[in-house]
């Protein structure tokens, strides 16, 4: 591996740019496009496009291809035509230092958290545990994201979720 050290947030890791690059040449599409559902499509058609600026730019730093995330899910439709997604990029490499995974459910007293990047953009690092080809058998990086977006489809989506009124309304225990 042609590893270069670098901090990125609450970690430390080396990558290996030119190796991330050419496994991502080997595949076709991400896993928005091999679904196909209405929210990947949505995912699809607003993504990178409408990636904040510094989420973009640590893709790109990364050699991450924008276009072929390793997996992607709609967390939550939000008010004004947005949606909540999660999901992951991979890229050669390995954790040297910082927070460790612990997982869910979080049954130690520090927290594993993301690290926000943007007000609409958050990431946290992983080990590359357990990929499928081409990442199978590479020691690599699980980067992990939420990112706001907006719904770009004409067609319509699921209605948006008021968390202060779904709070409010849930009857005591």
């Amino acid at each position: 591996m042609s590893a270069v050290p670098r901090s990125l947030f609450a970690w430390t890791v080396d990558t290996d740019p030119e190796r991330t690059r050419a496994l991502y040449r080997t595949m076709q599409q991400g896993a928005a496009a091999r679904c196909g559902c209405v929210d990947c499509r949505n995912f699809s058609r607003a993504r990178p496009e409408h990636f904040p600026p510094s989420f973009g730019a640590l893709l790109e730093s990364l050699a991450v291809e924008p276009h072929k995330e390793a997996a992607v899910s709609l967390v939550a439709p939000l008010e004004g035509r947005r949606s909540l997604y999660s999901g992951s990029y991979l890229f050669c490499g390995a954790i040297l230092t910082g927070r460790p995974h612990r997982g869910f459910p979080f049954l130690t007293e520090r927290v594993d958290v993301f690290e926000q990047i943007h007000p609409e953009a958050h990431v946290a690092l992983r080990p590359g545990v357990h990929p499928d080809l081409p990442w199978a058998g590479v020691a690599c990086v699980r980067l992990e994201f939420l990112v706001v977006l907006p719904w770009v489809l004409a067609s319509e989506r699921q209605h948006a979720i008021d968390l202060d009124r779904a709070v409010r309304d849930d009857p005591p225990s």
